[in-house]
């Protein structure tokens, strides 16, 4: 398949943004970032953990992913592990980077590859008790059915899982290929988003279960969207996805609405503010840093493509890095040793026990039980720290 205009993907910048499917189209891809280099053969490894092959990709075992030598390091097995233990391991009902078609978005225009879906036609293979919004009797019965979708993201950047628009693209997909009804009221969509270089409360894997019916709304709005998008002159709105349009340089709408908040001259004035006013225009001023964070990553990569290629950029050159020193890997540690003894410098690591281990966190992901680990490690009380109140929790409190 070549890639879709309305790309499950990007749905989430197209529902905020209509106009962004053209203007990216208009534009060439943007050079892949290390990170995001990093991060698809991160997915690459998970995939093939999900295979049943992760006895063969042991840490520190090299491979060649998009014509360039990868290290497999800590991180990514422990993602991959997590990635595995969460769709459920590998089963023959399992489809991993199964392509599906959302005609319910856009009847021509919408596809895309889900990480990992799987369809339980009885809902006690997938879980091992009634969850509670779930009726007992239809439970008990074996007349419960659940789709799960799963998708592994490896960036440390906070996906919601919430409404995602991504996953309930592929949900629709799934149950397009399967003919079933999202109107029948023992169908349940279970989301799944698995980010293990992401740290929040809800710690990371996230999930969102509800009933096929209850995807009709989101549903109905990515489908506006989509067609909006693709009608002549589509509207640009900025919004906190603009850092991930690859037209996010050459956007005029983005262009105005970074001018107006760099530049502004006033007469100089005291303004005693009341305590809502303060809330409020702090949280404007955290959008708009997005948004101009959105812009200087757009405009840093075009600059830098341009001078590699040769082309002046004003105010700006190409300077050497430094990257962190360290040891060869064929190197002999009993040679280092001896010479800081012949200086007098122990280069030994001092006696600690803890240094044996793998932090506690990346226990948990290996497969430790977070209860077991809990008598073993803790969390000390952190500082408290101003926090944005977030409308999507009540929401998620009515699964509305």
């Amino acid at each position: 398949m070549s890639h879709a205009r309305i790309a499950p993907s990007s749905l989430d910048l197209t529902v905020k943004c209509n106009a962004s499917v053209q203007l990216q189209e208009q534009v060439p891809p943007l050079p892949e970032t290390e990170e995001e280099a990093e991060g698809t053969f991160a997915h690459w490894v998970a995939m093939k953990y999900a295979q049943g092959h992760g006895h063969d990709m042991p840490v520190g075992s090299k491979f060649t992913h998009n014509r360039r030598e990868w290290t497999i390091d800590a991180d990514m097995v422990a993602g991959a592990v997590m990635y595995t233990r969460a769709i459920g391991g590998f089963h023959n009902d399992l489809r991993l980077e199964d392509a599906v078609r959302a005609s319910r978005i856009h009847r021509e225009h919408c596809w895309g590859t889900p990480d990992a879906w799987r369809f339980f036609p009885d809902a006690r293979v997938a879980w091992s008790e009634c969850p509670p919004e779930i009726s007992p009797d239809m439970f008990s019965r074996g007349l419960v059915k659940i789709l799960r979708i799963a998708d592994y993201k490896y960036g440390h950047r906070y996906v919601e899982v919430f409404r995602n628009y991504q996953t309930t693209a592929y949900a629709v997909g799934v149950m397009e290929r399967l003919n079933l009804d999202d109107l029948d009221p023992n169908l349940w969509i279970e989301m799944c988003i698995i980010q293990p270089r992401c740290y929040q409360a809800e710690g990371p894997v996230r999930w969102w279960r509800v009933q096929a019916s209850d995807l009709r709304g989101p549903v109905n709005i990515a489908s506006s969207a989509a067609h909006a998008a693709l009608d002549i002159n589509p509207i640009a709105t900025t919004n906190d996805s603009c850092i991930d349009c690859r037209a996010r340089h050459v956007c005029k709408t983005k262009q105005y609405a970074t001018g107006a908040l760099i530049d502004f001259s006033t007469s100089g004035e005291l303004v005693e503010m009341p305590p809502e006013a303060i809330g409020t225009e702090l949280a404007m001023v955290q959008d708009a840093i997005q948004r101009l964070q959105a812009r200087e990553t757009g405009l840093a990569a075009q600059a830098e493509a341009l001078m590699r290629q040769g082309k002046p950029i004003s105010f700006f050159h190409m300077s050497p890095g430094q990257s962190r020193l360290t040891y060869y890997d064929d190197v002999n540690v009993d040679e280092v040793v001896g010479l800081g003894d012949l200086l007098n410098i122990d280069l030994r690591k001092p006696p600690d026990r803890k240094d044996l281990l793998v932090t506690p966190a990346q226990a948990i992901k290996l497969g430790v039980d977070e209860v077991t680990m809990n008598h073993y490690a803790h969390r000390p009380r952190a500082a408290l720290k101003l926090t944005r109140d977030n409308s999507l929790t009540a929401r998620k409190v009515f699964n509305r």
